[in-house]
């Protein structure tokens, strides 16, 4: 089974709070770092590795572990001088993925330029939308029935052997449906893919690599599949 990927939640407010509580009940391991001791309080129920430490100083940062994290994601847009040390201090600690909100999509370039990889835009339901999308491996589109089942699709693995569906057994083994399939004849065109028109497959078609399978199910079981196909 692929293990489970690590997150630094940094700044638990309210978004941040979402973002951690969902990537936490998606299984998925998280430290969370904030200044106010009564948030710190809060995450506390859910998970002993929370911490009341400083984000824009350096050996905080790593007394609680961050530099050994697959991904940071630093929540506080409101404040633009924190988010940005902190920013350029996960840079230099070689994180390999951050992501950091920011409220005015002017400053985005700056943040982009200090070692952000992605930058948010917070929405109602981004922080969950954004914790489902992390916690697997090529997830892409996202459509939530409700807080735990949704459908999403995602790109087959270059190097994943040509089976059929019933080979497979996708369905007993992870728990989820392949109810959607572009067939991209191991090309990924992106002037292309708009005209390609996803089928539903029978249990004889055959999954190759750069497919594009649309899944449903269950969160949890999603993210355990799409890095399970990804590990292949």
């Amino acid at each position: 089974m692929a293990r489970e990927k690590s997150f630094a939640v940094i700044g638990l407010g309210q978004y941040g709070l979402s973002i951690a509580n969902a990537l936490i009940e998606n299984n998925q391991q998280v430290i969370g770092i904030d200044r106010d001791e009564s948030r710190v309080k809060m995450l506390e129920k859910k998970t002993a590795s929370v911490f009341k430490a400083d984000c824009t100083n350096r050996e905080s940062l790593r007394e609680v572990g961050v530099q050994n994290v697959d991904v940071a994601i630093v929540t506080f847009g409101d404040n633009l001088h924190d988010a940005i040390i902190t920013t350029a201090l996960l840079s230099d600690l070689k994180i390999k993925h951050i992501v950091v909100r920011v409220d005015n999509e002017e400053y985005a370039p700056i943040l982009t330029k200090i070692g952000a990889h992605e930058i948010i835009h917070p929405t109602e339901d981004a922080g969950y939308s954004l914790a489902f999308k992390l916690s697997g491996s090529n997830l892409s589109q996202y459509f939530a029935f409700d807080r735990y089942y949704s459908v999403s699709s995602l790109t087959i693995p270059t190097n994943f052997k040509t089976k059929k569906l019933i080979e497979l057994d996708w369905r007993n083994k992870f728990n989820i449906n392949i109810v959607l399939i572009k067939k991209t004849h191991g090309e990924i065109n992106p002037e292309k893919l708009d005209a390609i028109i996803p089928e539903i497959p029978k249990a004889q078609e055959s999954v190759e690599a750069k497919d594009i399978i649309y899944v449903i199910g269950k969160n949890k079981d999603i993210i355990t599949f799409s890095n399970a196909i990804n590990k292949v």
